[in-house]
């Protein structure tokens, strides 16, 4: 008889993983401060993940402060003092 094997179940969800991702390019300078991101449908195929994933994944970032997202115009890695007055504001 086999023993049932219970299933392993990943807490982290696929936004956070894509977050995570995103932040780790920051960090290592491979997205450096001041430059625009690729469009959302762009950056989706480039991460083949969904556009509501990515979108989940840049709110979250967006919401850390790691983005700046900017309706119609794009989303930015801010610069060092962009970054610095948008934690003052918070």
């Amino acid at each position: 008889m086999l023993t049932r094997i219970p299933q392993v179940k990943d807490s982290v969800t696929l936004p956070e993983r894509v977050a995570e991702q995103l932040r780790s390019m920051i960090i290592k300078g491979e997205l450096k401060p001041g430059v625009q991101l690729p469009t959302e449908p762009e950056l989706s195929v480039a991460l083949n993940v969904s556009r509501g994933t990515l979108r989940a994944a840049l709110d979250r970032l967006a919401y850390e402060g790691v983005i700046i997202r900017r309706r119609g115009v794009g989303t930015f890695v801010p610069t060092r003092s962009a970054a610095r007055q948008g934690a003052a504001a918070g």
